[in-house]
């Protein structure tokens, strides 16, 4: 699987379900990156951890982020709606609170998307981000990221209607604006 000096991604295991459970959990974290509000309980994510994996083509992928030194869960990513002939999918990345401010969310986007263009061979991945999120906007861009629009008062999150930005990557951007091979082991 790819991976970097300080991360891996890897398949999910049925004891990451803890872990999503506390991220899905904390209504004030889940606004960082639209997620769900609604709690879970640990079954119910092992349910959808069971689901991840079946026969066929996968239209989802998702893997964790995992800290190499110590096999700490960090987070995980998902590229969903993959389109083998148009070759595109919709990306997401989500980090638990207790794996941030340690530089790895840059890390493991240059790791997820290598592996995305690389291996999967798509040519290009979109995402949403709420402005709000400076830490996403700021990377996403840096790694080469691109506006595509914005969908007015899309999310309902606290009582209020945010806006959501729409953000789109090409494989060449990325090659050309990331020194993936200095990234990826």
């Amino acid at each position: 699987m790819y991976q970097s000096k300080r991360l891996i991604l890897r398949p999910f295991r049925e004891e990451d379900a803890r872990h999503i459970m506390e991220m899905r959990s904390d209504f004030r974290d889940v606004q960082s990156y639209v997620g769900r509000p609604f709690p879970n309980d640990e079954a119910g994510e092992k349910e959808w951890i069971a689901s991840m994996y079946h026969k066929g083509p996968l239209t989802n992928i998702h893997l964790v982020v995992e800290e190499k030194e110590t096999n700490s869960f960090v987070g995980f990513v998902v590229a969903s709606n993959i389109s083998y002939t148009h070759r595109n999918a919709h990306v997401g990345v989500f980090f638990h609170k207790k794996a941030r401010g340690k530089g790895y969310y840059k890390e493991a986007q240059i790791i997820f998307y290598a592996y995305l263009f690389r291996e999967i061979n798509l040519h290009k991945v979109t995402s949403g981000i709420i402005p709000y999120n400076e830490i996403a906007v700021k990377i996403t861009a840096a790694i080469g990221f691109q506006k595509d629009g914005v969908r007015k008062e899309q999310f309902f999150q606290n009582g209020k209607y945010y806006d959501e930005i729409l953000i789109s990557l090409l494989a060449r951007d990325f090659f050309e604006q990331n020194k993936v091979d200095e990234v990826i082991l």
